[in-house]
């Protein structure tokens, strides 16, 4: 059976696109848009496996949500991720010390679908202190970097095209509503006019 694994980031964007990555690799996803409604989820009896969480949200962080869950559910696997380089005591400690592991934004498919299966399949402890140095575990390792301002710009591009491709469904969907009344008018002409053929006079 799959291991269930939990997207929480307010982004939606950047949520959905996670939950597509994971959801490719085989795993059951759910989500979560804010750190209260993690929370809520992993009250309840879901199973979730690990945890993708963003560090920074507006209404609580990543690590104040993981900070009141994790001590009660210990087999619980934590993936922090973010585009900020700021320093934060508490995420250090949780990667220090509790085996929690780190991912920074923009990452590429093969990085989160492999950091997931790395935390699941084994030791969580020995795998995030090879990849949690001082420097928020893995800005200097990862093999293709991404800019910042070029991974906003593609994720703008992408919102673009989502907007552009409901804007021209919605045309279609309007052609179509009309090539059907068209159709059905030129259906009603038509056996208005064989009707009337029946009491023209033949020559």
């Amino acid at each position: 059976m799959a291991e269930t694994v939990l997207v929480v980031d307010d982004d939606h964007a950047v949520r959905e696109l996670c939950l597509r990555i994971l959801k490719t690799a085989g795993f059951q996803v759910l989500e979560a848009d804010s750190g209260s409604c993690a929370r809520q989820i992993l009250s309840s009896p879901h199973n979730v496996s690990l945890v993708v969480i963003d560090v920074i949200m507006p209404e609580l962080s990543g690590p104040e949500v993981v900070e009141g869950i994790l001590p009660q559910q210990k087999g619980l696997k934590v993936l922090y991720m973010s585009g900020e380089t700021r320093e934060n005591t508490l995420l250090q400690r949780h990667l220090q010390d509790w085996g929690c592991s780190f991912l920074a934004k923009p990452f590429l498919p093969a990085e989160l679908i492999g950091r997931a299966r790395d935390l699941l399949n084994g030791p969580q402890r020995a795998r995030a202190e090879q990849r949690a140095p001082a420097d928020l575990c893995g800005f200097r390792l990862r093999r293709h970097p991404v800019s910042t301002k070029d991974y906003r710009a593609e994720k703008h591009r992408l919102q673009q095209i989502r907007t552009e491709r409901a804007h021209v469904c919605g045309q279609l969907q309007i052609l179509l509503q009309w090539s059907a009344e068209l159709a059905s008018q030129a259906n009603r002409i038509t056996a208005a006019a064989d009707w009337t053929s029946l009491f023209v006079e033949q020559p």
